[in-house]
């Protein structure tokens, strides 16, 4: 201790050692001397987010706010399913980006009307009326009348009918349209947004938005190459910035070629996923980014086994600089080792993470099932593993030696 100044602002120098578990300061060592660590104590803590909603919790936050009655609180739900503004996994309900952005939008332009005190206000009134202490009709009139102000400051300027007009003359010279791509339960066509503007704009009941407009620009800019037309209207609306991007590169043939492959090979269930993503772009007419395109590759190549004559295709799928896996017999000699394992350790949770040697056992038996190899990693985590449950392994030590199965330790740690 050189300098007691904190202890003495907070009144530490006064606290006797039997008054709390911390020592009074630390003991005289000097310079040079050896210290021995007698326990290394680590604890990793984390902030924690509020918990996500479930049916049952949402309906209490609301009854909480003041926001709905027991006889809406069904439809609340079963509306914002509906919808897609949110899912429902394992009794917990996820928003989706339909609804983060429903949400952003609707409490941008529409804040006051979204405040929860003011649907707790007005559901507060809506009960007044119904005990007969409140005229409706002069409430519903003031609502109307804020209401109306309200939709009135948040609509956007309408566009210019010109510009509209230039932008889908153009658009007609269009041909090779996109093909249509389904979302759910939504379908988005390019060539169906253009004919909606059109038929808007021919029975002037509702002025074409700014935003709708620059959606029409931006795609006019997308189809340029389809026709001249396109660049003149896109300079005639002030939309020259747009010309400057570079045009969507087709897809490449290879990563078309690549997506066949894959569809017709098992994959797990996130693989399939990411593939069937991948295939609706490409559908689209968009080009892979380099790192779609780097993801493509790997998910081919570890799936080599599985593709005839993969050396062969190489070329084709640009994937000279690509070696297959290399045969690995022995993880499947160390899966079978563990088949006879009947009594699993316990899960172990760390923070949000389980950690399960029966079910990890399960996906790499399976990926090996399916690729017929392992990577590195997977084969030092499988020999720690098949370690730990030597008791129960027949022939165990035979196999030990002869596939090398003792784990090395891992840096700073001895094995037991």
């Amino acid at each position: 201790m050189k300098f007691d100044g904190h202890r003495r602002v907070t009144g530490e120098k006064d606290k006797k050692a039997d008054d709390s578990d911390q020592v009074d300061a630390l003991p005289v060592v000097t310079e040079g001397e050896p210290l021995v660590l007698l326990e290394l104590l680590s604890e990793q803590k984390e902030t924690q987010p509020p918990s996500r909603f479930s049916e049952a919790s949402l309906v209490k936050a609301l009854e909480a706010n003041g926001v709905g009655r027991p006889s809406t609180y069904a439809q609340i739900l079963t509306t914002l399913q509906q919808r897609s503004y949110c899912e429902l996994k394992n009794r917990t309900l996820f928003p989706s980006e339909l609804g983060m952005k429903t949400s952003a939008l609707l409490t941008e332009v529409l804040g006051q009307l979204f405040d929860v005190a003011f649907t707790a206000d007005m559901e507060a009134k809506l009960d007044t009326i119904e005990d007969g202490n409140v005229d409706w009709i002069a409430m519903l009139d003031r609502f109307y009348t804020q209401f109306s102000g309200w939709m009135d400051a948040a609509k956007e300027p309408p566009a210019d009918t010109a510009h509209v007009n230039a932008l889908l003359d153009a658009l007609k010279e269009v041909k090779g349209w996109s093909p249509a791509v389904t979302r759910g339960k939504r379908t988005y066509s390019d060539e169906a947004f253009v004919a909606s503007i059109a038929e808007q704009l021919a029975e002037d009941k509702k002025p074409i938005s700014s935003r709708q407009l620059e959606v029409l620009a931006k795609m006019a800019a997308r189809y340029r190459e389809e026709s001249p037309a396109l660049i003149e209207a896109l300079k005639q609306c002030g939309q020259e910035a747009l010309l400057d991007e570079p045009p969507p590169q087709p897809p490449r043939e290879s990563s078309i070629a690549k997506l066949e492959i894959l569809k017709g090979i098992e994959l797990d269930a996130s693989a399939r996923k990411f593939s069937d993503s991948l295939r609706e772009q490409v559908e689209r007419g968009r080009r892979l980014t380099p790192a779609q395109l780097g993801a493509l590759d790997r998910m081919v190549v570890s799936n080599a086994v599985q593709i005839e004559g993969f050396d062969g295709l190489k070329t084709e799928l640009e994937l000279e600089g690509h070696a297959a896996p290399k045969d690995d017999p022995e993880s499947g000699e160390v899966l079978k080792l563990m088949s006879n394992v009947q009594e699993w350790s316990e899960p172990v949770k760390r923070g949000k993470r389980e950690f399960n040697d029966k079910t990890f056992y399960e996906s790499l038996n399976a990926q090996y099932e399916q690729r017929k190899y392992l990577s590195d990693r997977q084969q030092a985590a499988l020999k720690r593993m098949v370690h730990r449950y030597r008791e129960q392994i027949p022939g165990y030590a035979e196999a030990e030696a002869r596939l090398g199965l003792k784990p090395k330790p891992r840096k700073g740690k001895e094995e037991i």
